[in-house]
């Protein structure tokens, strides 16, 4: 067993040594990483490498623990420390152990009623490096329901409560169109269903409310040129969904022959739906299915579709004047979360929108929501915490989770505890693993806006969503958050009335948008007074508090804030995120 171990770890420095780690390539059913074998990459196959090249005996590298650099815990830092052996920094996907081999079934071959979820359709795509699975329901409790995707075929079993799941192998990302047959043994595979234009590539949803939902076309009035950039070629595939789209919004009144709303904006969805709203479905990337499709969630699929080969399918699953809690699964959820002004009922979007998609894998979620927490600000970093992780519990620990900060509004009504909001989104990020935050408040309401509350300029916020995905998942010896990212606090040093904020995702250093060294929207949160502040290297801003006692102090403080009253910026134009934090003595 030793001699296999090793003669497997000298094939892959040799590869390492000849060929670029980007460059190689592995059978399908081979697990990158898994030195043993066992079909997983595990602190085994860490601390049979490390031993291996440190010349220590292999024999007894089962008895060790996963911990590599002895910090007390298992974190990505054990991983990078065998990496780092091969002298490469590109993203190392794996594939998911191989499914065991299915028996034959020998059942009558006779006819029985099935629907696939409305999540699977013409034109979608599937997750790269995820097992696929093809769901849906039927009546024929115990029969066989099969798929078949390229040279694989697999069934699955109507349960009692009448659904079925087939799972397939994971694949890596293909850019060549499939077709996935779904068929009981009486249809065979050509009298059953087919979907064609099946790609593999990376899953994200777009969520949130009102801002989320602005579409593409009414944005391109503060960049026109960009509908000239969207190409059909592109491998861009979005679920356009609205909450008015679902069965039980719209009710036909007939003494006005008018279809109406009921219980005023309600969807009246109580239950998690097994399947998506009628007539929804996977739209190709033509200018018109993009104009109709979220804006922020469209800017960010073309940038990422604009520098990788990765296909890219976005789901949309918003909902204008919906509270967090509205986005919330039903498992785990509890009246504490009720809160905020919403139009909905309790997991009604959730139930809706999110539901019907919670067996088809994803990479993550892109989250603009907070608007109607303003009244509730106080305790959301906390429900966006439990949010994250209910999210994280339905489609896997490992969803990247990309928040948007509360964008600058028109001057009426004031809003109050939108700024609250902010701060609370910043602070999550202590809160949340792999949670990463943009600013949008920078480059927001503008004379362009028709109203107060939805600014046209929302295509820096989808690229900055984007930068942050093409630095850690698709180009990051393009992008790095560095200087990609929005500019945050690092740490904060204390010196009389003095305080020095250092920065990170500076790029190649901080400046304002003032042209000077001179940076806007620092103030005294309590007092809201503003204070006096310079940029003073190339990460640090030095700030007068105007005394030498604790201070709470605050960055983006207005709902009104923009490039205007909040200056600071990284070397790229990217605006600093806005926070609160205490200044100590």
């Amino acid at each position: 067993m030793k001699k296999t171990f090793v003669s497997i770890i000298l094939v892959l420095l040799v590869f390492a040594t000849i060929i670029p780690a980007a460059a190689l390539t592995f059978p399908e059913d081979y697990v990158i990483g898994d030195v043993n074998k066992d079909g997983k990459v595990s602190s085994i196959d860490y601390i049979l490498l490390k031993k291996f090249f440190q010349g220590i005996s292999l024999d007894s590298a089962f008895e060790i623990s996963s911990d590599v650099n002895n910090d007390g815990s298992v974190t990505s830092a054990d991983y990078l420390i065998v990496k780092s052996i091969f002298g490469g920094n590109d993203i190392v996907l794996t594939y998911p152990k191989r499914l065991e081999k299915q028996s034959e079934i020998n059942e009558a071959s006779t006819d029985f009623n099935y629907e696939v979820s409305g999540a699977i359709n013409n034109d979608m795509i599937f997750q790269r490096y995820k097992y696929i699975s093809v769901y849906g329901t039927s009546d024929a409790v115990g029969r066989a329901v099969y798929a078949t995707l390229g040279n694989e075929t697999r069934y699955g079993i109507v349960d009692s409560d009448g659904h079925f799941e087939i799972l397939l192998n994971a694949r890596k990302e293909n850019t060549k169109p499939e077709t996935l047959y779904v068929y009981n043994k009486a249809e065979g595979i050509d009298g059953g269903k087919k979907f064609t234009g099946i790609m593999i590539g990376d899953i994200w949803i777009i969520a949130g409310q009102s801002n989320a939902q602005v579409s593409l076309g009414g944005t391109l009035v503060a960049n026109p040129e960009f509908e000239n950039t969207i190409n059909y070629q592109q491998n861009i595939r979005m679920y356009t969904q609205w909450y008015w789209d679902c069965t039980d919004y719209y009710v036909y009144d007939a003494k006005t022959d008018s279809f109406v709303t009921q219980n005023g904006l309600m969807l009246s969805k109580g239950t998690p739906q097994d399947n998506t709203p009628d007539g929804t479905k996977w739209n190709t990337n033509t200018a018109s299915n993009a104009k109709g499709f979220s804006a922020v969630g469209y800017y960010f699929a073309k940038k990422l579709a604009d520098n990788t080969n990765v296909p890219i399918g976005i789901i949309q699953c918003v909902a204008g004047g919906a509270a967090i809690h509205n986005f919330m699964s039903t498992e785990g959820f509890d009246s504490s979360y009720v809160k905020g002004a919403t139009f909905f009922k309790d997991n009604d979007v959730y139930n809706t929108l999110m539901h019907p998609f919670s067996k088809t894998n994803i990479k993550g979620m892109l989250f603009y929501q907070g608007e109607s927490n303003c009244d509730s600000a106080s305790t959301y970093a906390s429900d966006l915490k439990d949010f994250v992780g209910q999210m994280r519990n339905v489609w896997g620990s490992d969803i990247e989770f990309y928040n948007v900060q509360l964008t600058s509004h028109g001057s009426a009504p004031s809003w109050g505890g939108l700024s609250d909001v902010r701060f609370a989104q910043y602070k999550a990020g202590s809160m949340i693993e792999n949670y990463n935050i943009v600013t949008s408040m920078d480059y927001g309401y503008s004379s362009i806006d028709t109203d107060w509350a939805h600014p046209k300029t929302k295509k820096h916020v989808g690229d900055r969503l984007a930068y942050i995905a093409l630095s850690k998942i698709y180009a990051p010896d393009k992008f790095s958050l560095e200087y990609y990212g929005c500019p945050e606090v690092d740490h904060i040093e204390r010196d009389g009335t003095y305080a020095y904020i250092y920065f990170k995702n500076f790029g190649e250093g901080l400046k304002s948008t003032l042209g000077t060294k001179s940076v806007k929207g620092f103030q005294n949160y309590v007092t809201k007074a503003d204070l006096s502040a310079e940029i003073i290297s190339r990460d640090c801003v030095k700030i007068n508090l105007n005394t030498s006692a604790k201070v709470s102090l605050c960055y983006g403080y207005g709902p009104q804030s923009d490039y205007t009253t909040d200056t600071l910026q990284n070397s790229n134009g990217i605006g600093a995120l806005a926070f609160n934090l205490t200044v100590t003595r």
